[in-house]
This record gives structure tokens, C-alpha cells and sequence, in this order.
């Protein structure tokens, strides 16, 4: 009986799936830090807004009390995309190089997935002011956001694109806390997270960790230290001068659909071993609250 060499993957998977997740595992998350991260069961996901009720009225005695109706507002619906990459490498290649030009390769096809992830995360905000219209008809950042029971609202500063500062970081703070929900009741949102490029990261740790106002002469207090603002780097901006404010209760979602796994094959005609990484999840945004930001000038 010939023993064919068809199953020799099963010695690779050991060291190659090893060195395919230790490296993908080396990197934290950014998305992590701009995402609520979600787990799906099924082929789509839909989050719907509801209306609510409005401000409680005054009931005098003896009357009857006022009733509303809680409606449906928008729906924003979730497509998981599969996104995967795969390797092929010769017979000849594992017997002359068992853990060498393999293991780059391995570690590339990690690299890629985690690039993938972190494109996907940051594009969110990359999109704010032109990308794709969330469940109300407009980008995540406008001035004229529909609301399902009429009229709109705003979670752009009054000067759409303006640099990072003490007075446009006040501001921004201002949209968040100022935030009312479909039936203009405030929704008492607590700004959180700034997130910026990595060319914004000196002037984040000036506004955020100085005890004095930043850019002035005297000793004025810094203001914006007692509001316990963080801020993070992502190096997936890709406008150096854009600039977010995330509230604590955003919804900025990513659901995850099927993990990241590494698979193994191998070809019965040329006894090649191929190797494939894949992942399904869908990201986007629920509702437009809790964020807001500027392009930069």
C-alpha cells in the first residue's frame, strides 16, 4: 500500500496555526477601543430605535391621566461580510524550509487579518462626514439628522471643520451633553473618549493632562481635566487633522458573526498545503448620538 503524502499539513498545524494566532494576539485591539463589540447567531442584525415618550405633564385632581404612544423609530440593519485570505506552499518548500520562509508567511496572513479588523473599526469614523447613510438617511456626524417623528437634529459643531483646541473640544463636549433624544428629552449623555490620528496625539496629552490651559501665558486652570476625558491613538485615521468625541453610551457597533480561524488543506495533485484565515462581522452605527468631531481644517 502506497502512503500518499496528502495529510503531511497535520505536522505543520501544530507550529504554523501556533505562530498564526501568537502573532495575531501580539497587537491590542484599537477598534476595540471605538467599537462595542456584539456577537450574531444569525445571517443579519437589526437594531431599532424607539421613540420613547416625552416630558411627564402636570395631572390636576380629579382628571384623567394623559396617555402617548411609544412608536417605532428608524431600524439600522447589520450584513455580516466574510472576509478571508489564504497561502499556498509547495511540497518542496516544506521539505527544504520546515520553519523558516513558511513561518513569514504565516505571520503576513496574520498581519493582513488584523489589518483588516482595524480598517474596518476606524473606517466608521474615516466615513463620518461622506461615507454611508446610517438608518436615518445621513452620515454619523451632520447637522441635519432625521428624527423619526419630525424635524432633525445636530451632532456637528457650529464650524463643521476646525482644528483640535481648547474651544472646539469644549464645544464638542457642549454636542454631547447637550444631546436630546426623539422627543427632545435630554438623553444625559457623558462625553468619554477622544479619539485622533497619531500626528493629533501631542495636542490630546496638551488638553487632556496639562493642569494649566494649554496655549496661554498665565496659570489658568485647564478646564477640561476636571470633565475625566481619555484619549486614544488610532493609527487607522486617515485624515491627520480629523479629530472624534465618543460619549460613554455611543453606538458605534461591530457584531461578530464567526471568529477568526485558520484552516488547512492540502491538494491532492501537487501536494501542496494551502492555509486560509476567515472571519465574518459586520460594523456600523446604530444611532448618530453619543458622537461627535470635526475633519479638521
Amino acid at each position: 500500500m502506497t502512503v500518499l503524502r496528502n495529510n503531511f499539513g497535520e505536522l505543520l498545524e501544530p507550529g504554523l496555526a501556533t505562530v498564526f494566532f501568537h502573532e495575531f494576539d501580539r497587537y491590542d485591539p484599537e477598534w476595540k477601543k471605538i467599537l462595542k463589540e456584539k456577537q450574531s447567531q444569525k445571517k443579519f442584525e437589526e437594531e431599532l430605535l424607539v421613540t420613547g415618550l416625552g416630558i411627564m405633564g402636570t395631572k390636576t385632581e380629579g382628571s384623567s391621566v394623559s396617555f402617548e404612544d411609544i412608536s417605532q423609530g428608524f431600524k439600522q440593519t447589520y450584513t455580516h461580510d466574510t472576509f478571508a485570505k489564504a497561502i499556498r506552499i509547495s511540497q518542496e518548500m516544506y521539505e527544504d524550509d520546515l520553519y523558516g520562509i513558511m513561518t513569514d508567511m504565516t505571520v503576513s496572513l496574520a498581519r493582513s487579518a488584523m489589518q483588516r479588523e482595524e480598517v474596518s473599526g476606524a473606517n466608521i469614523l474615516n466615513n463620518a462626514f461622506s461615507g454611508t447613510a446610517g438608518s436615518d438617511s445621513n452620515q454619523l456626524i451632520a447637522s441635519d439628522h432625521n428624527l423619526s417623528v419630525g424635524g432633525t437634529q445636530s451632532n456637528e459643531l457650529s464650524t463643521a471643520s476646525v482644528d483640535l483646541s481648547v474651544a472646539s473640544l469644549q464645544e464638542a463636549i457642549e454636542v454631547i451633553e447637550n444631546t436630546k433624544d426623539e422627543r427632545d428629552l435630554n438623553v444625559a449623555l457623558r462625553p468619554k473618549l477622544l479619539v485622533v490620528p497619531t500626528a493629533l496625539q501631542w495636542t490630546a496629552k496638551e488638553l487632556l493632562g496639562s493642569e494649566y490651559k494649554p496655549e496661554v501665558a498665565n496659570n489658568d486652570v485647564n478646564a477640561l481635566m476636571g470633565k475625566g476625558l481619555q484619549f486614544t491613538v488610532n493609527h487607522y485615521l486617515t485624515d491627520a487633522d480629523a479629530w472624534f468625541l465618543l460619549a460613554d453610551e455611543h453606538k458605534l457597533c461591530r457584531f461578530s458573526r464567526t471568529p477568526l480561524s485558520f484552516y488547512k488543506g492540502n491538494d491532492f495533485d501537487t501536494d501542496d498545503v494551502k492555509f486560509k484565515a476567515r472571519m465574518r462581522y459586520s460594523t456600523g452605527f446604530s444611532d448618530w448620538r453619543g458622537v461627535t468631531g470635526s475633519a479638521g481644517e
